[in-house]
């Protein structure tokens, strides 16, 4: 999926960047907890009921195309050069959240090991940490990491869309 965002970036900025840390260091920890999941999956380890209802599934896909919808309402402005960041948080934000809630933590939580759950709160603890930090506006600056375009142009003054030089 990064190499989505990055060729979408490059063609629209001019520069593929993604300053947000959970944008990047973030969603590499919930692939790994993702893939703690994949394996505790192939044990054909049993899991509860809940977690394998049609109607569980639905509800947390609802709760990902809520949390899309969202981010993306208050996304703003929906300009041309931002829809790198609009499809992360439109399409890449709703997979892992369904992933997450839907498949690798009631995974983790009831069939899991010890190891293998430590690892997830971790991990977890380690994407929400970065998501704050993302959030926190820096001394100087008036705008987060989260808002990547604003924050560069605070930062180094860089504006998007760069301008190729001929």
């Amino acid at each position: 999926m990064y190499g989505i965002i990055s060729a979408l970036a490059e063609h629209l900025n001019g520069i593929a960047v993604c300053v947000a840390r959970s944008g990047s260091y973030g969603d590499m920890a919930l692939s790994v907890i993702a893939f703690i999941a994949i394996g505790i999956l192939q044990r054909h380890a049993p899991l509860p009921e809940l977690a394998v209802s049609g109607w569980y599934h639905g509800l947390i896909i609802a709760l990902a195309i809520g949390a899309a919808a969202a981010l993306l309402y208050f996304e703003t402005p929906w300009s041309y050069p931002r829809w790198d960041n609009h499809f992360h948080s439109g399409v890449i934000v709703p997979i892992f959240m369904y992933l997450m809630l839907g498949i690798a933590l009631p995974a983790i939580i009831y069939a899991g090991t010890r190891l293998e759950f430590s690892a997830t709160v971790v991990l977890l603890a380690f994407y929400l940490g970065l998501v704050t930090l993302d959030f926190k506006v820096e001394p100087g600056m008036s705008a987060p990491r989260m808002n990547q375009h604003e924050w560069l142009k605070q930062k180094y003054g860089i504006e998007f869309p760069l301008k190729p030089k001929h």
